[in-house]
């Protein structure tokens, strides 16, 4: 089965607020100075047998946003762990750029332990990777400035 979103309540405000005490969020509005509304949070849910993702972006390019990826467990090459491509957030790629110009060897694999943050613009191409281990590789994502979201 594919890589699944998941939305999950009220339950996980705890992984805002957290990120809120730790300096994370504050972190991205230093980033992003558009971020200026309560984020959304979503969980993503690797399952075995999972199938690498084309390389994509989360929104075009002029409709960018914050993410915050919380690892839930540790992961690693086994398990799924999100590949990206470094530096393709600062300009608009077609795809064919990223595929026929072989962006994908500048790809670089999220290893991360059970607790880290990986804060990223919604511009950077990445792509989930199979999870090749017997459990599924949760993840909690928080979408921080939705480009929908108007200013006060």
């Amino acid at each position: 089965m594919a890589i699944s979103t998941l939305i999950p309540g009220s339950g996980a405000r705890f992984a805002y607020d957290t990120l809120e005490e730790r300096g994370i969020i504050d972190l991205i509005k230093e980033l992003d100075p558009h971020v200026v509304r309560l984020p959304r949070v979503n969980a993503n849910y690797n399952l075995p047998g999972s199938h690498n993702q084309h390389a994509h972006t989360d929104r075009g390019f002029s409709r960018h946003f914050m993410i915050a990826n919380i690892a839930v467990v540790d992961t690693d090459l086994k398990n799924g762990a999100m590949e990206v491509i470094p530096g393709t957030h600062d300009r608009l790629y077609k795809y064919t750029e990223i595929v026929l110009g072989r962006m994908h060897r500048k790809a670089v694999r999220m290893l991360v332990s059970q607790g880290d943050v990986v804060v990223r613009n919604s511009n950077l191409w990445h792509r989930g990777m199979t999870n090749h281990s017997t459990s599924p590789r949760p993840a909690a994502v928080i979408y921080v400035g939705r480009w929908w979201q108007r200013r006060p």
